[in-house]
């Protein structure tokens, strides 16, 4: 393992550089949700922010679950590279092996399960009217039941010759995971990743649900979409997404859970409890694996924006929001700029 990216700050007073600085930065953008920086498994810095219910009034605190889009994904990617180190996998297994019934010969015989993990498949996204149907008449109970949404889809590229955003084949990897595990994906995951990493707020078999405790997300209401910038709000009110992000969580993304808990999980994936370091590095790229570049997930829904970013230097940032704009990617992005700025001013 690098020892750059295993590395993990010793003086945690010289962590955060000018921290009420950046608090008050992250305070005027206008931003609603948990921004976090960790070191190893404990939150050495959070900005938070808003409200996580409008209507009740309820405040976010550390402790609110957000929705967490497609970070998820980061989960089922560990998964799989559990069952490549257990040998019951191999990331260059065509997908036939494992699910040799799936009905589109080139996915079976060409794909990979490297393919499917770095998005290089040539399968997309299965989420539309077909997927809102379903949802509705209550036909989505398994990741079995998913498969018809895309199956019979004719692919954007031959595989591993094109790259395709694929919540599709995520599901075919939770697919997998479940064929060679024996387990449901989600009681695979509870005891494999969740409770080996103490994530113990995390809750990925979950629907859409409020109550106390959970963030509400909020879209913009009369625009289709996310929100990218405050042009977008302009004349605009935000009202509750529950109604536009619904359904359970997969193997491509949903739940919810908290920035303490993603904090424990870069811990445990640091220290190489879940994986060994070279698995790691087969899902966030050479470049984490050897130390010279953050690795990590984001992921948006109308009202839902998630950023889990591992650094170089051992910390880690997480940030979890509940509107559009700004978002939790944003601000991550300006805590990473406030970081470097702080080790070029220590060093």
């Amino acid at each position: 393992m690098a020892d750059a990216a295993r590395a993990t700050p010793v003086d945690h007073q010289r962590t955060i550089h000018k921290a009420s600085e950046l608090e008050a930065r992250i305070a005027a953008t206008g931003f609603s949700g948990v921004a976090a920086v960790a070191s190893e498994g404990e939150l050495i810095f959070t900005s938070v922010q808003g409200l996580a219910n409008r209507e009740t009034g309820e405040p976010i605190t550390v402790k609110t679950r957000f929705a967490l889009a497609s970070v998820p994904k980061m989960i089922t990617a560990i998964a799989i590279m559990q069952l490549v180190e257990d040998g019951k996998v191999s990331l260059d297994d065509p997908i036939g092996k494992h699910l040799p019934d799936y009905p589109n010969r080139t996915i079976r015989e060409d794909a990979t399960v490297r393919h499917l993990m770095k998005m290089r498949s040539g399968l997309g996204d299965y989420l539309g009217s077909e997927h809102d149907r379903a949802l509705k008449a209550g036909k989505l109970n398994r990741l079995s039941d998913y498969l018809p949404l895309f199956q019979d889809d004719p692919l954007a590229f031959a595989p591993g010759t094109g790259f395709e955003y694929s919540n599709a084949g995520y599901i075919l990897l939770g697919r997998i995971i479940e064929v060679r595990s024996g387990q449901s994906y989600f009681s695979y995951i509870d005891e494999n990743i969740l409770r080996p990493a103490r994530m113990d707020s995390t809750m990925l078999a979950e629907a859409v649900d409020v109550r106390p405790g959970i963030a509400v997300g909020y879209r913009v209401e009369g625009l289709e979409g996310i929100a990218e910038s405050e042009a977008d709000l302009a004349g605009r009110k935000l009202v509750p997404n529950t109604q536009v992000v619904a359904g359970p969580a997969t193997s491509a993304g949903g739940g919810y859970s908290t920035v303490g808990d993603f904090a424990r999980l870069a811990h445990s994936l640091r220290t190489e409890q879940l994986l060994r370091w070279d698995s790691l590095a087969e899902i966030l790229g050479d470049r984490f694996g050897e130390g010279v570049a953050p690795g990590g997930l984001a992921g948006g829904a109308p009202g839902v924006t998630a950023l889990f970013r591992l650094l170089p230097d051992g910390r880690t940032i997480v940030a979890m929001g509940n509107k559009d704009v700004p978002s939790a990617i944003e601000i991550g992005r300006m805590i990473e700029t406030h970081l470097k700025e702080g080790s070029s001013t220590d060093s």
